[in-house]
């Protein structure tokens, strides 16, 4: 059975579920679910971003798609903000990882996983982008027919000219009643606003904090937890994607990181509080051995890691001061609480939170999930975070995009699998 058969059922699925609706989609995904060869899977599921991408086009931007590459037409609808930011964050690692069906190259089977997973959180998005356009046309053209029968009664009240006029006093009655009737339809919004609001004051961010770890962490494993996730990272700069084993224990505070390179495996990490580095078949441990500066990498990615797994209980555990006050704000478009993390340098032992100034997550007030964060100080950037996956009973985002804070420009995605 193919690694990857649990993500073409779910394809499957959405297939059955489009037929008849989306002819040029409905054509290349039949395609897809069919084929067994990976490179065959690569080629069509990009074959499906490129029909969607080209519609989107046409439809966000008013003109042909043309000759121009996908990543320039993505780059424009998100410079555009024409779809959200979660959405583009998939088309980017689905447009990079694709390539390597469509060209000579090696590659892993594990990376058609993530490639499936993020065609699927596109097209489902696809579907309702086109189910809620075509029911705008549909008002639309509802608007013009009104306007047709107002035009033809105004017609009506010319060419009948012997017409007896409206009584004052009933016109004066009738605007009385619109008036009061406007007047309550105010009175009952701003009373729902103002309480809707209040239930947000009535929380504390500690509270709130809490109810999110919840969300993830149901169990309460935190303190002894062991997880291991397959990390594909795309970045704005590099050609090739990079794919990593992370692999953590939170009791011993042990921490793996095997990145996959051309010719062999290079590992890193800290195991009984000691550093090791090295490859596959040589390793190297003991803080002696290793390097000062490679120590505080190793500790800084460490951080990094942990963070993917438990972004919100490393928080908690992290000496980041956690503000009081909680606001509403938008994010992508959606309404968030907000928990605000501040650093005291002066307390800061981690290698990661201490080149962190803020820290602000923004949380979703129906579930309490992340919808992304924003960090000031040495990074200064903002994640996008979508979909969800469980790891040995604790859920972590299935995607992270990552774009700078001053020009909203994309920096990397990170994309999460099981590791097998």
């Amino acid at each position: 059975m193919a690694i990857w058969s649990t993500e073409i059922k779910e394809l499957e699925r959405l297939y059955e579920s489009l037929k008849g609706q989306l002819p040029d989609l409905d054509k290349e995904l039949g395609r897809l679910v069919k084929a067994d060869d990976e490179n065959m899977i690569l080629l069509y599921s990009r074959r499906c971003l490129e029909v969607i991408i080209t519609d989107v086009c046409e439809c966000e931007l008013k003109r042909e798609r043309g000759t121009e590459p996908l990543k320039g037409i993505i780059d424009k609808l998100h410079k555009e903000k024409k779809i959200p930011a979660h959405i583009v964050s998939s088309m980017y690692g689905l447009n990079e990882l694709s390539t390597y069906g469509t060209h000579p190259k090696d590659f892993d089977p594990e990376q058609v996983k993530p490639v499936i997973n993020n065609l699927l959180i596109i097209a489902k998005w696809y579907q309702k982008y086109k189910e809620y356009r075509q029911s705008s046309a549909i008002q639309d053209g509802g608007a013009n027919i009104s306007e047709e029968v107002v035009s033809k009664k105004e017609q009506d009240k010319k060419s009948v000219t012997t017409k007896k006029r409206p009584n004052k006093r009933i016109k004066n009655r009738v605007l009385v009643a619109v008036l009061t009737i406007i007047g309550l339809i105010s009175v009952i919004l701003i009373y729902i606003n103002f309480f809707a609001k209040g239930k947000v004051n009535y929380s504390t961010s500690e509270e709130i904090l809490n109810k999110a770890i919840r969300f993830y962490d149901f169990r309460n494993q935190w303190e002894n937890y062991y997880g291991k996730v397959h990390l594909t990272t795309v970045t704005a700069e590099d050609k090739y994607p990079v794919n990593q084993i992370i692999e953590i224990q939170t009791k011993e505070n042990y921490y793996k990181c095997s990145t996959i390179l051309a010719d062999g495996v290079e590992v890193r990490g800290i195991q009984d509080g000691k550093f090791f580095k090295g490859t596959d078949s040589i390793i190297y441990k003991g803080n002696e051995q290793i390097k000062e500066d490679e120590r505080l990498d190793i500790q800084f990615y460490r951080g990094h890691h942990y963070m993917h797994f438990g972004s919100l209980m490393e928080l908690k555990n992290s000496d980041l001061i956690l503000e009081k006050r909680v606001k509403t704000i938008k994010f992508q478009g959606f309404n968030c609480l907000t928990l605000v993390f501040r650093n005291d340098t002066s307390k800061m032992r981690n290698v990661y939170f201490k080149r962190v100034d803020k820290i602000t997550v923004y949380i979703n007030p129906q579930d309490y999930s992340i919808r992304g964060y924003r960090e000031t100080g040495a990074y200064n950037f903002y994640a996008v975070c979508s979909g969800l996956l469980s790891i040995n009973g604790i859920k972590m985002p299935k995607c992270k995009t990552y774009f700078n804070n001053a020009d909203d420009s994309f920096r990397w995605v990170d994309l999460f699998t099981t590791a097998e």
